[in-house]
């Protein structure tokens, strides 16, 4: 090898040490934080979080634990809201953008469900340029809804049935779920076309269901079959709260984030569903019982 040649490779492996040392800076190693209990008390009981890790390494922030609900209400959604922590005790604010919220669904009284979150690597390149380095420590703050079903009768379950069908809902922000059972001998259809989601200021929206495009949104829609005795599982979304940005799709939420201003509203779902040739209409109204923030 010319001495020229040694220089530029001496030169190569310099510039290597640099990145690489540089990369051992920048990305510290894998470190957990752990709690055993954390009690969230509100004026219904609280919630009981365990077993709590948080593990940073060079791409996220994983967070893993369970809920127990010690309240004693039926929760349709819950929130719990991450706030990180730096050596000092200062929050470490999340990129724009960076969402830092886990949601649990469905949690019921005494019930215990597992809770996990993965956060993006931006909210660490944050931590980074904090004065005092990664993430020390972590809170966590929840809000929530109850929902009951106000119609077609009252119920603290979000289900009814009657001699034709089983039906249950579960809301959450980017959609209304259901399951919808035919306990007849006869077929039963759902008319997409004239179902309808009434949100909370009364205004009625065209809905599509599970399987449908997005930039088909506004076209007609085929009527689902339930055989006799069969289950189907769905969504409903207001197909006017999908809008094409010019380069991606987006979406308005069926449900806000928790605000004490939704106590006691309502919204509904409307859904005709023809049996033995006759239409029989249902309206599914959801009232907001109560709110946590």
């Amino acid at each position: 090898m010319s001495s020229q040649s040694h220089m530029w490779f001496r030169r190569i492996c310099a510039l290597a040490g640099v990145f690489i040392l540089g990369g051992m800076l920048a990305f510290p190693k894998d470190k957990t934080i752990t709690k055993d209990r954390i009690e969230l008390t509100n004026e219904y009981g609280k919630f009981v979080l365990q077993n709590l890790a948080l593990t940073q390494d060079r791409d996220s922030v994983s967070f893993s634990g369970t809920i127990t609900n010690s309240t004693d209400r039926n929760w349709g959604v819950v929130y719990l809201t991450l706030q990180f922590l730096d050596k000092s005790g200062a929050p470490i604010p999340p990129e724009p953008g960076v969402d830092n919220t886990i949601r649990i669904f469905r949690l019921q009284r005494g019930a215990t469900e597992p809770i996990s979150r993965t956060i993006p690597w931006m909210i660490i390149f944050r931590a980074f340029r904090s004065p005092t380095g990664r993430i020390a420590d972590f809170s966590v703050a929840c809000g929530g809804y109850v929902f009951t079903l106000a119609r077609p009768r009252e119920s603290e379950e979000l289900a009814f049935e009657d001699k034709l069908i089983r039906i249950a809902f579960a809301v959450v922000e980017s959609q209304i779920q259901f399951s919808l059972q035919n306990i007849t001998d006869s077929p039963i259809e759902i008319g997409w076309d004239q179902s309808a989601f009434i949100d909370f200021s009364g205004e009625s929206h065209k809905v599509i269901h599970s399987g449908i495009k997005w930039i088909d949104r506004e076209k007609p829609q085929a009527p689902t079959t339930v055989p006799p005795t069969a289950r189907i599982s769905d969504i409903i979304y207001p197909a006017d709260y999908a809008e094409w940005s010019g380069s991606d799709w987006l979406h308005k939420p069926v449900l806000p984030r928790a605000e004490l201003s939704y106590k006691g509203q309502t919204f509904s779902v409307f859904m005709p569903l023809k049996i033995n040739g006759e239409v029989k209409n249902y309206l599914f109204t959801i009232k907001v019982a109560d709110v946590l923030i």
